[in-house]
């Protein structure tokens, strides 16, 4: 399963300024959790897990420029 970007803007998957990853490969995560942000200007917009499970692959890189429903994450079940 993967998880989408819920908005448009410059993803970022550690806190600013930067910092470690909010879900690095191999974390468990729970619907609901903040797993990265999209930077649009100035603010930040978190984006949520749908799903829960283990981060098995990344697949966009911070600071890309994403939009609705681009892949960010792929997860297996735990």
């Amino acid at each position: 399963q993967t998880i989408p970007a819920q908005g448009i803007g410059l993803l970022r998957l550690g806190p600013l300024p930067a910092g470690d990853a909010l879900a690095p490969i191999g974390a468990a995560i729970a619907p609901g959790q903040i797993i990265a942000q999209l930077q649009v200007g100035a603010a930040l917009f978190p984006v949520h897990a749908t799903v829960g499970g283990r981060v098995a692959d990344i697949l966009a890189q911070d600071g890309d420029l994403v939009g609705y429903d681009t892949p960010i994450l792929s997860v297996t079940p735990l």
